[in-house]
């Protein structure tokens, strides 16, 4: 796969700043293997969402292209449509932007901001495995080797993400609590720092 999926319109960013939708991309990401589908019902599953939820959602992503249908599975009665990831990675749009696309950006960012405040909210305070909630940021000039070298930490930590739900599928989720991570290595300022 190994393909970037660039966000260039603000419906694109409309259909992705659903959180529901994000974590069924998440998910797919997560539990989808290469050149095979998965059907929503395990997707729900794994997204905390309904299956009805997981189909609409689903659907969405499929027309903006970020979800593929890779085919059908029989079940011995309504076969199961299989769902895979068409990208693994997600951009937004570079060079200039619209106002639309702004305004729709903003409203997006509010949303993640606003279920990351929920979500450290119900973490648990206390406990021996309770993962607490962190959050670190970082501003700084970078090379572009130093932004790739960025870019390979963020794909181990994907990976990190991977293997344990690959161990969760194959164990379990006895003694596994769900965590969300989000990390954002974005441009925030093009000038040369010597110029100031």
């Amino acid at each position: 796969m190994d393909r970037v999926f660039e966000i260039r319109t603000a419906d694109q960013l409309r259909v992705l700043g659903s959180p529901a939708r994000r974590d069924i991309f998440e998910a797919l990401l997560g539990i989808a293997e290469p050149g095979a589908g998965v059907p929503a019902r395990e997707i729900a599953e794994w997204a905390g969402l309904s299956v009805e939820s997981t189909h609409y959602h689903l659907g969405k992503l499929t027309r903006i292209g970020l979800v593929t249908q890779t085919g059908q599975r029989d079940t011995g009665g309504r076969p199961e449509m299989l769902f895979a990831p068409a990208f693994d990675e997600i951009e937004l749009k570079r060079g200039k932007r619209g106002p639309t696309y702004v305004r729709e950006l903003v409203r997006v960012v509010r949303l993640l901001l606003n279920r990351v405040e929920r979500d450290y909210a119900r973490a648990a305070p206390e406990g021996a495995f309770a993962a607490r909630p962190s959050v670190s940021r970082a501003i700084g000039w970078m090379t572009p080797d130093e932004v790739e070298s960025a870019r390979k930490l963020t794909h181990q930590l994907e990976r990190l993400v991977r293997t344990a739900d690959d161990r969760a599928r194959a164990g379990g989720l006895a003694g596994r609590e769900r965590v969300s991570i989000t990390t954002v290595l974005t441009p925030i300022e093009a000038r040369d720092p010597a110029d100031s």
